[in-house]
């Protein structure tokens, strides 16, 4: 038998441990978790924030930990993620209402789709949701937004 190295125990279980901890955490890069290997989790967290776009973040960071609960991540990463993904995913809102201004792109989608169809509110939403699937829009307050346009 060779034995060129001889590891401590001690020293194997600790390099064992980090290894799987290092499996369980997110790799972050400039304060944002990149989502390359964590599909499950990015769809899951992208789906509670569109189904849940009043919770409040601590919420929804307890759903994700509860749901993924053999992960180790850090709250506060994933609670800044929460709140940026939130703010790329959910229409900017002021008293209750979409703040157009503040998303030109999609109001002027929105208007000349309307211009398009003959002012029909149900085929503008279904265009909305066509041309920019990566917003987890509430279907109920977009449709009331629309009606209110025409």
């Amino acid at each position: 038998e060779h034995r060129e190295f001889e590891w401590p125990v001690a020293t194997v279980a600790e390099e064992a441990r980090q290894m799987r901890n290092r499996d369980l955490q997110p790799k972050v890069l400039n304060g944002r978790i990149t989502w390359e290997d964590w599909d499950r989790q990015y769809t899951y967290i992208r789906t509670l924030i569109g189904e849940n776009p009043t919770a409040a973040p601590q919420v929804l960071v307890q759903n994700f930990l509860d749901n993924f609960a053999n992960l180790q991540w850090p709250e506060g990463v994933l609670r800044q993620e929460i709140i940026q993904l939130a703010g790329e995913l959910l229409p900017p809102t002021r008293a209750g209402h979409i703040d157009w201004s503040r998303c030109p792109a999609q109001r002027d989608f929105v208007r000349a789709r309307l211009r398009a169809n003959g002012y029909q509110a149900a085929n503008a939403v279904n265009s909305f949701f066509t041309q920019f699937p990566r917003l987890r829009w509430s279907r109920t307050l977009l449709t009331a937004e629309i009606e209110f346009m025409v």
